[in-house]
């Protein structure tokens, strides 16, 4: 059941990491509607959050909020590798926060496919030396 309890905080972390792209007209909405990061006083699993079938209610509610105390405890020994885009500051912030990660990998790089078919990789304009060199320093 430990391996259950690791796949729903990695899904919740994962929702918290990545918030989209939006466009200018939906970050202006956005602005009036997004929920502020909160402390919460106790760790999810005393907030009977963790379990094999999350509600969506729960995932939207909580996903701005983390334990006070919590940013740099681990739950479990094993590697946890963070990703982290250039046109999602908000998981850059989080994974700055958070400095319980093995490793932050920037991801630059997008596989697209073309009309006919054939894939091409793009976003080489996307690379920031300096975010990559922050990364290696988390």
């Amino acid at each position: 059941n430990e391996m259950s309890t690791t796949v729903c905080l990695l899904l919740l972390a994962l929702i918290v990491v990545s918030d989209g792209t939006l466009s200018k007209s939906d970050k202006k909405k956005k602005q009036k509607t997004e929920k502020e990061v909160t402390l919460a006083s106790k760790p999810v699993a005393e907030r009977n959050l963790v379990t094999v079938q999350p509600k969506y209610k729960e995932i939207l509610d909580e996903h701005k909020r983390y334990f006070k105390d919590g940013r740099k405890i681990r739950n479990f020994d094993g590697d946890v590798l963070a990703y982290v885009t250039p046109w999602n500051g908000h998981g850059y912030d989080v994974a700055k926060t958070f400095g319980k990660f093995t490793a932050v990998s920037p991801v630059w790089l997008q596989l697209k496919r073309s009309r006919d078919g054939s894939f091409g990789v793009e976003g080489s304009h996307d690379i920031d030396q300096g975010i990559t060199d922050t990364c290696y320093s988390l």
